[in-house]
């Protein structure tokens, strides 16, 4: 049996890679440091862009076509779409708060800690629903070449600044496939000077070992 184009597998295993690590990094977080309470901030701070970033390109470029084929669908992932967005406001909200403070809140963060975890909860649910749910009924009415053309389109629009903290958390949490698989659809899309920056990312974020596979893998697909 084939396997079918996944559009959500590699990015969301970006993003829950990003979410996970901002728990396991607000679990140990030494409060009393200043600066790795700011370090801390920051990486919360583009994550969260890169979450309404993502939610406005699935609005954008895949709920239009699952209303198209499972409108029943279309719409709970609308209600899940909509509740995430507003949990995830009240945690910048919060985070606001935070980096405003004199003196630090220790009640404020720990009730950030607290909605931030049920976020991430319910967040991986969301994405649950999108894989198992949503995606089969997406492969029931289009195939494979007008997904992928789907997803290119979406990355050539996110802002490159954007896209480039997608891809660190992307490119460590995807496997040797799925990275070949990127780098192939990227390649077909991109100018060569581009691709190759891309190649020079893969390359700061993988172990020589693993890179030296996946470097043969693309010069491979490309022979």
């Amino acid at each position: 049996m084939s396997t079918r184009f996944n559009l959500f597998t590699i990015i969301h295993k970006g993003l829950r890679h990003a979410l996970q690590h901002l728990v396991w990094t607000a679990g140990r977080l030494d409060v009393a440091d200043r600066g790795e309470r700011e370090k801390f901030y920051a990486e919360f701070n583009r994550i969260a862009l890169m979450l309404h970033q993502h939610a406005n390109d699935e609005d954008t470029y895949f709920q239009p076509l699952i209303e198209s084929c499972a409108p029943e669908v279309a719409e709970e992932l609308e209600t899940q779409h909509k509740r995430s967005d507003a949990l995830l406001i009240r945690l910048e909200q919060t985070i606001q708060t935070l980096e405003r403070a004199e003196t630090f809140p220790s009640g404020t963060w720990l009730t950030f800690v607290d909605e931030l975890n049920r976020f991430v909860g319910d967040y991986f649910l969301h994405l649950y629903h999108e894989e198992c749910v949503a995606m089969p009924r997406l492969w029931e009415a289009y195939e494979d070449a007008f997904l992928m053309e789907a997803s290119v389109k979406l990355r050539q629009n996110i802002p490159p600044h954007i896209q480039s903290d997608f891809q660190r958390y992307m490119i460590p949490a995807i496997t040797i496939q799925e990275q070949t698989l990127m780098l192939t659809l990227v390649k077909q899309s991109v100018p060569a000077p581009v691709f190759e920056e891309l190649c020079k990312l893969f390359e700061s974020l993988l172990s020589p070992e693993e890179w030296a596979a996946l470097r043969s893998r693309v010069v491979a697909m490309q022979n």
